[in-house]
């Protein structure tokens, strides 16, 4: 996010913002940026406390067709051209890409790295086409499926949405037993509606669960090149994986940073 903001050195800009992320959009405004804002009817809370930075707000129904999205932001570009279509986090949904396109505005991020960063499987086949990653995954439509992936690959397994974000949906799965559960876990919490994304939504994956700390690099990357600010230790709970803490920076030594 830093080196977006950083790298509007025009004043004079007109962004269209796709996302509910206001402590950014601040920011942007401090630097005399004219903001619109599209957002769905549920962020409404998110920017109601803020509303004076935006030139407009747009809000959408989230049932509502992309092209409803396309033909807004063109009806606004006829009488108030944007420059630039930016989101925050910028590959979070292939939904500003669209826009740009639409509106033949340029974007940083082609279709196909916002596909492998939204599709978990597809992430999965790339790393391991690099030799970064050898994790055994696999997409599942049945309860068959799961049971032949623990019997080949051995249980514990983590049962996941192929589009999903965060912990939403995540189980582990210790055997054959726990595997209607985790079902049952998946479809009352798992993200249902991205449209924009352009697979099927409710697609499965199990991966092998791999046992030990989980760490994450925190960096910006552009133009093929990497600053890596930190290596964050992260606290999960066993059954599904959620976040309950952040030790930032980790507290690894040197070599093992």
């Amino acid at each position: 996010q830093q080196v977006i903001v950083c790298h509007l050195r025009r004043l004079d800009m007109h962004i269209l913002l796709v996302d509910c992320f206001p402590r950014l959009h601040k920011r942007l405004n401090d630097l005399g940026v004219k903001l619109t804002l599209f957002a769905k009817r549920e962020d409404f809370p998110y920017v109601s406390g803020c509303h004076d930075i935006y030139e407009r707000i747009i809000f959408i129904g989230k049932d509502k067709d992309i092209v409803e999205w396309k033909k807004v932001a063109e009806s606004i570009h006829d009488f108030d051209p944007f420059d630039k279509v930016v989101s925050f986090p910028a590959l979070s949904s292939a939904l500003p890409l669209f826009l740009s396109r639409a509106l033949h505005l340029h974007f940083e991020y082609s279709s196909d790295l916002i596909h492998r960063f939204n599709n978990n499987l597809s992430m999965i086949k790339t790393l391991t086409s690099l030799g970064l990653d050898y994790t055994p995954a696999l997409l599942v439509y049945s309860v068959k499926d799961i049971e032949g992936f623990g019997e080949e690959f051995g249980f514990p397994i983590v049962l996941k949405p192929v589009n999903g974000i965060g912990s939403v949906g995540v189980s582990v799965i210790q055997g054959k037993s726990s595997i209607s559960a985790a079902i049952e876990w998946f479809e009352k919490r798992s993200v249902s509606a991205r449209p924009w994304i352009g697979d099927e939504p409710d697609q499965l994956y199990v991966e092998k669960w791999i046992r030990g700390q989980e760490f994450s690099v925190e960096s910006f990357s552009e133009s093929g090149m990497h600053k890596v600010i930190c290596v964050t230790q992260k606290l999960k709970e066993e059954n599904h994986c959620v976040g309950q803490g952040h030790c930032l920076p980790a507290l690894i030594n040197e070599e093992q940073y």
